[in-house]
């Protein structure tokens, strides 16, 4: 017969009923007895519900023992988003497969809003270069830059339909924003959305026949989805006290990501596409996280995504499990908005361009200096020779230096030195509104 443990037959013989009380050794004895057991057992793997990710600066970390470089979450492939760096929106590339952040549009003028063709070869975007905003199409082989629109209106955010035959975008036409689609072999456009509430900001879905987008209705945001076979719409969100925007479908249309709340504040969320328990409102969204703005990854097991902490923004790209490894992004105290993914990876040759042209010397818009290192509060500088005065108007330090230079620019085109007359550009704390400005 196996003899049971000592501890087990210490416990047995202080648990038997006698007359003398149990000495206080013989507690003591048994209490290290079980710490010991303890420490010698094997503790079970605790399972922690947590969303891994890595967020990149622009200059590494310390260095640390070299180890072989994970796959990229993701699948790889190039991220393309827009950020306003000195003065100008642009369009700019991160490859996930070298990690380099390389700068595409060098316009003047503002570029934004970047969208990937499915087959990564195109990428289609709006820029205001011809004095207007337009959509234009760059092949990334070539590199030649192609005008889609023409129209004196407002055109803006494409998105490509599946078969990369037609764009959808919103543009402002007849005194209203709504949703459009675009042949971009023949130039033709077609109005989807005819409700008097803007409509703008289209993703098309990979099955076809169907376009999210956002609707501002009765002072609130909600996704809508509209069937291009019959013309029907479905609100999505139904939320009056959220407003949601940045819809992006999941690569096999399984699942449609989106932003909630405002920016700064900002949380995503995935609600999966099935559309009949849609209609009966069936259906609850899932918490991916914070951030803004998210974008699916080609594999459909990654979100990338805008998150911004007080004056910087961060790009970062997380698995949607929570487990994947997490591929780096970028951060900046440069304004990034409206990512894009496509799984095709940049050609070398075209990779080394974009490095040999960031390295060139280039003249910003302007420069904005500032009277203080402090983030937390700017001051009051003055504007020259405004209203007849150099110290009737002023502004936050830290946007004075860009109106100086906009004012420049606009009196360089015009002719007319438009805003050295300006009502009210700052008002104090304890400021009265008048009747009517609430």
């Amino acid at each position: 017969m196996e003899r049971e443990h000592p501890l087990i037959e210490l416990i047995k013989w202080l648990l038997k009923p006698r007359r003398a009380p149990v000495p206080p050794i013989a507690w003591l004895l048994l209490l290290a007895g079980l710490l010991y057991l303890i420490g010698q057992g094997e503790t079970p793997p605790r399972e922690l519900i947590t969303e891994r990710m890595v967020i990149a600066t622009p200059t590494p970390g310390p260095g640390v023992t070299p180890t072989p470089r994970p796959t990229p979450v993701g699948s790889g492939g190039t991220l393309a988003f827009t950020m306003r760096h000195n003065g100008n929106s642009d369009i700019y590339l991160i490859s996930q497969n070298t990690g380099n952040l390389l700068r595409l549009t060098y316009d003047p003028a503002e570029d934004r809003d970047p969208a990937w063709s499915p087959d990564g070869r195109k990428l289609a975007f709006a820029s205001h270069r011809a004095q207007n905003w337009d959509l234009y199409v760059m092949n990334m082989t070539s590199g030649t830059v192609l005008r889609l629109t023409r129209s004196p209106y407002f055109e803006a955010n494409p998105t490509w339909s599946p078969d990369g035959r037609w764009l959808a975008y919103e543009a402002y036409d007849e005194n209203n924003l709504d949703i459009y689609v675009l042949n971009v072999e023949s130039g033709e456009s077609q109005r989807l959305t005819t409700s008097p509430a803007p409509e703008y900001a289209p993703s098309w879905a990979p099955d076809g026949r169907h376009i999210a987008f956002t609707a501002y209705d009765d002072d609130n945001r909600d996704l809508y989805l509209i069937s291009l076979d019959d013309g029907t719409t479905l609100n999505l969100t139904n939320t009056p006290n959220q407003d949601e925007d940045f819809a992006t479908w999941s690569p096999k249309g399984e699942y449609l990501a989106y932003s909630a709340g405002v920016p700064g504040d900002e949380t995503i969320w995935m609600i999966p596409f099935e559309k009949e328990a849609m209609v009966s409102g069936e259906l609850r969204p899932v918490l991916f996280g914070v951030g803004g703005q998210p974008v699916w990854s080609p594999d459909g097991q990654a979100l990338a995504f805008i998150f911004r902490q007080r004056e910087t923004s961060y790009l970062i790209a997380a698995d949607t499990t929570g487990w994947a490894l997490a591929q780096e992004g970028y951060s900046t105290t440069d304004w990034m908005n409206t990512p894009d993914w496509t799984e095709t990876a940049l050609a070398p040759k075209l990779e080394a361009q974009l490095q040999r042209q960031m390295t060139e010397e280039r003249t910003s818009l302007y420069t904005e200096v500032l009277l203080s290192s402090a983030t937390e509060y700017y001051q009051l500088v003055p504007l020259p020779d405004v209203n007849g005065s150099n110290s009737a108007q002023q502004l936050s330090d830290r946007v004075n230096d860009s109106f100086n230079a906009m004012r420049k620019t606009v009196q360089a085109k015009t002719g007319w030195d438009y805003l050295s007359v300006l009502g009210d550009s700052s008002r104090s704390m304890n400021h009265t509104p008048r009747p009517g400005q609430g």
